[in-house]
């Protein structure tokens, strides 16, 4: 946490990492948007009273972008100085062809709607326009955090150290996460929720402020 310029009675800056699964269904997130509006939401702002808000987040499909527009829309519409920091160690093209096998399985890029009827050439645009509608939202104070790893293409696809990094990085620079995972589900992999989750429990114990947020109840 840090000290930013007096601006309307805001003095400080939280930084909130955002993460979670890449599969999530319109249920479900319906589920994580009620959690988020009627318990987390109002406990962060009670945490961190004249505060900014910064959002870190990879901003995947799925959970990832769920998040980032859930908190972006809550907090402009109280007038809550909001901006969303994009932590990038891949290419957003990469990221969202990653995505492809989640697709196909039937999960919802942005937790709104199932478009499985749709070829993937086409639905891969749409999401790529989505996600950079949301960055470009708050251009004067949105950014794009470039991890070195983003000019390094990694070897034979192995895409898990880069996914490591976005996350390490979130977990190094938050002041507080919210995680969406299921405990049934099995891990990730390296770079990720469970891995991040274990991370972040290595913390502090007076700095692991953490919000978790199982989709399926």
């Amino acid at each position: 946490m840090k000290k930013c310029p007096k601006l309307n009675n805001i003095i400080y800056e939280a930084r909130v990492g955002l993460i979670g699964h890449n599969f999530i269904t319109p249920p479900q997130a319906a589920r994580i948007r009620h959690l988020l509006r009627t318990i987390i939401l109002p406990r962060l702002l009670t945490r961190y009273p004249r505060h900014s808000i910064s959002l870190l987040t990879p901003l995947a499909p799925g959970s990832d972008y769920l998040l980032a527009r859930e908190l972006t829309d809550w907090f402009e519409h109280r007038t809550i100085p909001c901006r969303l920091q994009v932590v990038q160690a891949l290419h957003p093209q990469i990221v969202v062809e990653k995505y492809h096998s989640v697709w196909r399985k039937g999960g919802s890029w942005d937790g709104d709607t199932l478009t499985q009827q749709l070829d993937w050439p086409t639905q891969k645009q749409a999401i790529l326009q989505g996600l950079a509608a949301l960055v470009v939202r708050g251009v004067t104070h949105n950014r794009i955090i470039r991890l070195p790893s983003l000019s390094r293409p990694p070897p034979s696809q192995n895409y898990q150290p880069a996914f490591q990094q976005a996350a390490r990085w979130i977990v190094d620079h938050a002041d507080e996460l919210i995680a969406v995972n299921d405990p049934s589900r099995q891990g990730g992999g390296p770079g990720g929720t469970l891995e991040t989750l274990g991370w972040w429990l290595e913390k502090d114990p007076e700095e692991q402020h953490l919000a978790i947020i199982n989709p399926i109840g």
